[in-house]
């Protein structure tokens, strides 16, 4: 009988290896054949683990690239210096009906490629802890089960999936076996040692987010990509059941409200590079989770890109019907970012009833971007220009800004009233890129079409009458029209088309642009405030989210002074 005792004094040792990388999905790459003799006494288990990942002191990690063969791409894994010690490599020295695990207590590079990554390790003095003894190897063949983060349960009939899988830097997933990584194999005594080659067990995914072509492109190449998360109506993280056979997804936990979601921090939050391209995400901004194999539905990945600069954030949302994850394979998504720009309306400012712009070709904006908006600058609309605000005071019917000014022809307070109570009014949280920056949200109300058919008026009739009756070119009092938001998200596809947007683009005051963190827009109606003469107030539209309120009194917003843009309408 061939006796392989593991102790201290006579230590036989294994040498494992991951031959295989987790190439795409439907896509298998093939091992590595070579053998090295170890050089410790005994018998070994050898084998070599195919990989061009970076040294590192944890647990096995991957990076995303060529394989072997040139023309596939795949994650390729490599050992770490600390496998050994806490169980997270077993060997079953019992039977399959009782089995009986033992783990290394210690273990030695053999070998690493040209970069020094680690390729060759040996595993030995395994120990099985309830006994409190090293075990002898002695048979022709033993179950091999690599359960990485798994073993903090000491539990080879489980593996572990991590909800937060921090990534520190692009392409480098050091961490995959302190997140999931797990794999099965059969070493078989071939006469020099216990060979084996670790099958993954696992699926993983590597994300490739790019900004797509067109105009918010340049804003968001100088953005950071700072988080992913994805999320689906199957649980994927958790402890799930582990056998022989890799992860048994057939008794995958019930979904519970957070165990579906698995979310990822790039480089603390800082972020990574955002780029043009997918070749240029591989290296820049990949970044690669694992997770239990198996069909997923109603996937949704939410990319969260951060604006260092006027420090604000985006979230672009991927959805994905169904997507299946086969054990062992890794699986590429690649996903353009891209979203409306809205920069051609930075140039429409404007004081209420002004015949021109707050800035113009004699007095340009400034583009001078930080957190909160543009500082003052010199030279703001004054008294006697035609960028001065109307000094305008009507009752009645005609109480409208002067024609030939810009705001002549936007709503009238009686109409915005409508838009604001009847309206159906939803914030919407999608990106949108302006004057180079990135910022969030918009506001969605019924189009008049919309509120005339259901409310059976006409569009003269909601100029000249708000919402409650009144005729706000004619009252002196005071009034606020409040409403609250809904999400737009609830509104389906087939009802979007009965809704306009306008966006929250913020308002001048005294030479500074106010780009507030709660995404606020501000626009001014054709209603001067009749209360006062000279005219110094008007009636305007605010919003944000949660909230939209038409102003009608005397309040700081309803200044002439103030400068909104300009009302692009339906």
């Amino acid at each position: 009988m061939k006796i392989k005792s593991l102790s201290f004094l006579a230590s036989c040792f294994i040498a494992a290896c991951l031959y295989s990388c987790a190439g795409e999905n439907n896509t298998a790459e093939q091992p590595d054949n070579g053998k090295q003799q170890p050089a410790p006494e005994g018998k070994a288990f050898v084998g070599f683990i195919d990989s061009t990942a970076a040294k590192a002191a944890t647990r096995t990690g991957g990076v995303y690239g060529p394989l072997s063969n040139p023309s596939k791409t795949g994650i390729r894994f490599y050992w770490k210096t600390n496998e050994a010690g806490y169980a997270k490599m077993q060997i079953n020295v019992g039977t399959d009906a009782t089995p009986k695990w033992a783990d290394p207590r210690a273990q030695k590079t053999l070998g690493t490629d040209a970069a020094g990554h680690i390729t060759q390790v040996l595993f030995y003095n395994f120990y099985h802890n309830s006994e409190g003894s090293y075990q002898k190897l002695d048979r022709e063949s033993y179950k091999v089960r690599y359960i990485g983060n798994g073993a903090d349960f000491y539990d080879p009939s489980h593996v572990n999936f991590v909800s937060n899988q921090d990534q520190q830097n692009p392409n480098d997933a050091i961490r995959l076996g302190d997140y999931g990584d797990c794999g099965i194999a059969t070493a078989v005594d071939n006469g020099i040692w216990y060979e084996f080659t670790l099958q993954h067990a696992a699926a993983y995914i590597t994300f490739l987010p790019y900004a797509g072509a067109g105009a918010s492109q340049a804003a968001l190449l100088n953005c950071k990509l700072r988080n992913i998360k994805i999320e689906a109506d199957e649980a994927m993280n958790g402890r799930f059941p582990f056998n022989d056979n890799g992860v048994d997804v057939s008794n995958r936990p019930a979904k519970n409200g957070s165990n579906n979601v698995i979310f990822s921090r790039c480089n603390n939050n800082n972020g990574f590079e955002v780029t043009n391209s997918k070749d240029q995400s591989r290296e820049k901004s990949a970044v690669m989770i694992v997770l239990p194999p198996g069909t997923y539905h109603n996937v949704k990945i939410t990319y969260t890109l951060y604006d260092p600069v006027v420090q604000t954030e985006g979230l672009f949302v991927k959805e994905i019907a169904q997507l299946t994850l086969p054990a062992g394979k890794n699986q590429p998504i690649a996903s353009v970012l891209t979203c409306e720009d809205y920069t051609s309306k930075f140039s429409t400012y404007h004081m209420w009833g002004a015949q021109d712009y707050y800035w113009n070709t004699f007095y340009p904006a400034s583009h001078n971007w930080n957190s909160g908006g543009i500082p003052a600058q010199a030279n703001p609309p004054s008294d006697g220009q035609l960028r001065y605000y109307s000094k305008q005071h009507i009752i009645g019917t005609g109480n409208v800004a002067p024609a030939g000014t810009l705001d002549h022809n936007a709503p009238s307070a009686n109409l915005l009233t409508w838009y604001v109570i009847h309206g159906d009014p939803r914030w919407d949280t999608s990106p949108f890129t302006y004057d180079g920056h990135l910022f969030t949200g918009r506001i969605w109300f019924f189009k008049k079409s919309a509120i005339m058919a259901q409310r059976g008026i006409t569009e003269s009739q909601m100029n000249d009458k708000a919402s409650d009756g009144l005729d706000l070119r004619s009252l002196t009092n005071w009034k606020y029209y409040d409403n609250t938001t809904k999400p737009w998200s609830e509104v389906g596809a087939a009802q979007r088309g009965y809704y306009f947007s306008v966006m929250p683009l913020g308002y001048y005051l005294d030479g500074r642009l106010y780009m507030q963190s709660n995404y606020q827009g501000y626009y001014w109606s054709s209603t001067g405030y009749p209360a006062f003469t000279p005219g110094t107030f008007s009636d305007c539209l605010s919003f944000g989210p949660g909230f939209v309120r038409m102003w009608h009194s005397y309040d700081n917003f309803d200044r002439r002074s103030y400068g909104y843009p300009e009302w692009t309408g339906e």
